[in-house]
């Protein structure tokens, strides 16, 4: 056994790797890479020849998909399936002074103090119970409000989702 770094003699190398093969060696390895199909299935390897008139193509690694950066205008706006309608009303509405005194009301009557968990002065968010959007002559009752942590709010939203 040798050693790692050990150095063979130049006339090892010589006689090792110069070293012809015999005819009937090249002859056995010639049939047997002819006889051997290429099946495109099996997908390029390291060492496959390129068949040239196959109908089977591939992306090379590097190369950019056609729809690389071009917007899907299938999906977008109304037929988009998260679609909440015009998300500048609701903006403009909620910057008015109604749903200010409507979010204090709600605010002042729960006593500043989420209805899930009970926790004080943490950020709140006031949580329409009915829908904003499915219900706009409840958007601004204050039996329609309820107080909620910015926790428990997200736990409304992922239920919402789900049903």
């Amino acid at each position: 056994m040798f050693k790692k770094g050990h150095k063979h003699s130049e006339n090892w190398y010589k006689t090792i790797k110069g070293k012809p093969k015999q005819q009937h060696v090249k002859d056995a390895v010639s049939r047997a890479q002819k006889s051997r199909k290429h099946h495109p299935q099996e997908g390029f390897q390291k060492g496959h020849p390129v068949i040239e008139g196959t109908e089977y193509t591939r992306f090379k690694n590097g190369s950019i998909p056609w729809n690389k950066g071009k917007p899907f205008y299938q999906i977008r706006g109304v037929n988009h399936p998260l679609w909440k309608g015009n998300s500048e009303e609701r903006k403009h509405l909620m910057a008015q002074i109604e749903y200010k005194i409507w979010r204090s009301n709600v605010f002042s009557r729960d006593n500043w103090t989420c209805q899930t968990c009970g926790r004080r002065g943490i950020y709140l968010e006031a949580h329409h119970i009915k829908s904003w959007q499915k219900y706009p002559e409840l958007r601004f009752e204050v039996s329609n409000g309820v107080t909620l942590c910015k926790e428990c709010h997200n736990l409304t939203k992922s239920n919402r989702r789900r049903t």
